[in-house]
């Protein structure tokens, strides 16, 4: 299919086990930016049946969700196309990524090419969650604490190791949007493998929609890549309401610059470590620990409970709405960064236990 004209397609669904009501959500992982036009983005199941229309100028790669009433979601990563595309699959094996897309040429290449390593890290990422469910259980306090950096640092070697599957995989197919679809689903910040990948494309797909996006994306949070120089912005200071810089802070050898919110449960999870590692070497000039909430002004108030209750006795920055997060590409949380002096990142999302590790040997 051309990159320029706007082709009609029509998806007709038999999801075997679904529930009356229940709900499939048709999820693009592009915006849409006139690349593709859909009637819908849900579709509200009966008789196990559900249809989505719509025009696309190219190969779409998107997610199917499943939702019932308050029993979770469900989802599969799947590729569309223009024309009469059909699918039948079990409710119940979604997750596991069974899904066939008559019509969809590209979904073929997709199961043929890498659909068992995509379900390979699901699997793994779905026993990773059973373990973190496991520590809860067993742990609490400082032992939890230690327990779940372990799991996270644990974590971050599989999406690292799927990564280097994603790039390989692109490195060798740089005539087909399936890599970059598989790089925007996995996007969490600047990646040198994937730049690398994206850099070897063939010239008409590096003009296509989903190229240009992904690429855009990527270039736009190169500033929080290791080696660089942290981005500088305004913000406001909790304690006082007023406008602060952030740059202010850089007066210590290590800087950790903290994103988080009031209602992740995970960014506020982290607080004790801190509190504790901050109370280490608060008579230092070793190490400053910077903490940025994106909340609006309604959440603020709660943030400021949240502090008082942890004894969160560090800086504490408001980047109100989280437009400046917004405008970095952050959009997991917690997310941190680890400075130098001279405000260069040298760390990413490392976890309160390597943290302690790394300053110890200073």
């Amino acid at each position: 299919m051309g990159q320029n004209a706007m082709q009609s397609f029509e998806l007709s669904g038999y999801a075997k086990g679904a529930k009356d009501g229940s709900i499939m959500y048709l999820e693009p992982l592009i915006e849409k930016n006139k690349y593709y036009n859909l009637d819908s983005y849900s579709d509200t199941i009966y008789n196990e049946r559900f249809k989505f229309k719509g025009k696309l100028k190219g190969p779409l790669g998107v997610k199917f969700t499943y939702r019932f009433e308050n029993e979770g979601m469900t989802s599969a990563m799947v590729f569309i196309e223009g024309g009469k595309l059909s699918t039948k699959f079990l409710i119940d094996t979604l997750r596991n990524n069974v899904v066939a897309i008559n019509g969809s040429a590209t979904h073929l290449k997709f199961q043929k090419t890498f659909v068992n390593v995509f379900s390979k890290y699901k699997i793994l990422n779905d026993l990773w969650a059973a373990q973190m469910n496991e520590k809860y259980d067993a742990y609490e306090g400082e032992k939890l604490d230690s327990a779940l950096s372990e799991m996270r640092i644990q974590d971050r070697l599989i999406q690292n190791n799927y990564h280097n599957e994603i790039s390989s995989y692109a490195s060798k197919n740089t005539n087909s949007l399936i890599p970059i679809f598989l790089m925007v689903e996995n996007f969490y910040g600047y990646s040198d493998s994937f730049i690398k990948s994206l850099k070897k494309y063939t010239s008409n797909l590096k003009f296509s929609q989903p190229y240009t996006y992904l690429y855009k994306k990527m270039m736009d949070s190169k500033s929080l890549s290791i080696g660089e120089s942290f981005p500088k912005f305004k913000l406001i200071k909790v304690e006082n309401n007023r406008a602060d810089s952030l740059s202010t802070y850089y007066t210590k050898k290590f800087i950790l610059i903290d994103f988080w919110f009031a209602k992740c449960g995970a960014c506020i999870r982290q607080f004790p470590a801190f509190r504790s590692i901050t109370n280490s070497y608060k008579n230092t000039n070793l190490f400053n620990l910077v903490s940025i909430t994106i909340d609006d002004d309604e959440e603020i108030k709660n943030s400021i409970s949240i502090i008082e209750r942890e004894q969160a006795s560090w800086i504490h920055l408001w980047d109100k709405g989280g437009k400046n997060a917004l405008g970095l590409n952050i959009s997991s949380y917690p997310t941190n960064f680890l400075l130098d002096s001279n405000g260069k990142v040298i760390a990413k999302d490392i976890e309160p236990l390597e943290l302690s590790r790394f300053l110890r040997k200073y």
